[in-house]
This record gives structure tokens, sequence and C-alpha cells, in this order.
């Protein structure tokens, strides 16, 4: 469609934000990726924009009067008490490209709509998209409170790190790092220049990990929370299941790699992390009213 975007279209775009690579990380580790970027993310361009789904919030303000192809920079202030500690405060440059504007064509609601698309009837569709979209508001909210406590836990704790494990972990990281920019396509020169940059966050997010899982361990065994080898093994199951690869098999490379005490560990600290989102106390606010972006 050869016009610009307007109130009631349905508004194809990718967008990328220009977020420092220590934040980028972060937020990938917590998949929170959407408020990095995205490609070919939909939504419904709406009067009132507080209903619109955004996943960038105030990101659809670029969007509107723009034409399929053309691009904006639109700039996102995170109040400062934003759920996203490394977001918080921050003004944030997104690019946002439109790839494609369709007028809404709405099919008639009704059983055989439903069943097209795998329902038993329209009633039963309607449950099945309510349901998914309270589990993905859920999964955002655990995701967010998990966030809180994390950043709580450290800001208030403060003791000293034990060196060896800081620097196998420090260690650990530059590999991850230096790893991921050989496949985002960086040369050795690129490596090499950016050498203090990559130490320099590697020592951040190794600090900060090692000083979690400390904190987590504690909690863990000062409440008695345990993995057992059933718990492990379905946990496991699962990791195989979803990389399609056949359990023994799974079981053998992780025994190769010394992973399996790994693994115990990661839902060691995943069930502890669970456990205090369920005893926390949570007051929900309404968001500040923020500026609205250009249009």
């Amino acid at each position: 469609m050869d016009r610009a975007a307007a109130i009631g279209d349905i508004l194809t775009f990718d967008y990328e934000g220009e977020i420092d690579d220590a934040a980028r990380e972060l937020l990938e580790e917590r998949d929170l990726n959407t408020l990095i970027e995205a490609e070919g993310f939909v939504i419904e361009l709406l009067e009132k924009e507080e209903e619109i789904q955004e996943p960038v919030p105030g990101i659809s303000g670029a969007l509107s009067g723009l034409k399929a192809g053309e691009s904006k920079e639109v700039e996102i202030q995170y109040p400062g008490e934003f759920e996203i500690a490394e977001l918080a405060g921050k003004s944030i440059i997104y690019h946002v490209t439109l790839t494609c504007v369709q007028e809404p064509s709405i099919p008639e609601a009704d059983d055989e709509l439903a069943q097209k698309v795998g329902a038993e009837n329209l009633a039963d569709l309607r449950n099945k998209i309510r349901q998914k979209n309270e589990e993905e508001r859920e999964d955002l909210r655990f995701r967010m409170i998990q966030n809180q406590i994390l950043q709580h836990l450290n800001q208030e704790l403060e003791f000293d790190l034990p060196q060896h494990v800081l620097f196998n972990e420090t260690q650990n990281q530059v590999n991850q790092m230096v790893y991921r920019g050989y496949q985002q396509g960086l040369q050795e020169d690129d490596i090499e220049k950016n050498q203090e940059e990559i130490v320099s966050n590697a020592e951040q997010r190794a600090r900060q990990n090692v000083k979690t899982n400390f904190i987590l361990n504690q909690i863990a065994e000062a409440e008695n929370i345990a993995v057992d080898d059933e718990e492990l093994s379905r946990d496991l199951a699962i990791a195989a299941m979803r990389q399609g690869t056949p359990f023994k098999k799974y079981i053998r490379e992780l025994r190769k790699n010394n992973g399996i005490e790994e693994a115990r560990e990661n839902l060691l600290l995943s069930k502890t992390l669970e456990f205090l989102v369920s005893s926390a106390t949570v007051t929900e606010v309404d968001p500040p009213e923020a500026d609205k972006a250009d249009s």
C-alpha cells in the first residue's frame, strides 16, 4: 500500500536501539530482546497510544505518517523507575523502518474461522487467545520481578568475592564475547582493537554473575532448596527435546564436558529465583505519563 500509515492500519516494521554492548548482553540473557531490536514486528496503530501493544514504549509514535520502505529515528526516554535497570533513566535512539502498511481486513468471526486455525469453535478460540495473552503477560511480569529482586540483592549486599572464581568467570565471559563477535562477522583486528572494552565488560558481568550465584546459593541453603535426581533428569529431558537430540546422546555430551553438575546448579538457581518471586510482596503502580514521541 503506497500511502502513509494512519490510525487503524496494521503495520509491520523493523527496529534496532543504540544500546551499549554491556546492557545488550544482559537484556539478551534475560530474554528481553524485544527491548533491543526485532524484525517483522506487527502492531495495529490505534488512536489511543496507551492501548497499542508496543515492543518498546512509545515507538509507535515514529510510525504514523511513514510509508512502507521509509525509515526514521525516534528517541525513547525510559523513566527512572523503569523495571529494567539497564534502561532506567536512559534516553535511547531507535532506528525504525516501516516495511508494510495494511488496512485491516477482518473476516467474520465464526466457528468455521476458528476451526481453520486449529480451535474447536469460536468460544474455544477466544479462550485460547485469552489464555495465551495471560501467559505472556505473566511471563513478562515474572521476568521483571526477577530482575528487580536480583538488582536489589546486588545493591544491598556487599562482600569480597573469591578471586580465583572471579578470574575463571571473567575468562569465561571473555571467551563467550569473543565467540559471539566472530559469529557476528567481526575480524581478529576488530577483536584486538576492542580488547580493553571486552575485558572491562567481561569483568563487570563476571562480578555480577559470581555475586548473584553466591547470594542465591546461600538463600537455597537457608531455605532448604535442593535439586534431586528426578528433577534434574526431567529438566535435562526437556532440554534434549528442545534441541531435537536423543536423551542418551545429550547426556553423553554433557558428561563429556562436565555439564551435569552445571545443569544441576542452574536448575537450583532457577528454583531459588522462583521461590524469591513467589515470596515477594509486589506493589503494582501505574506507569508515569511519558511525553509522546514526535510523529
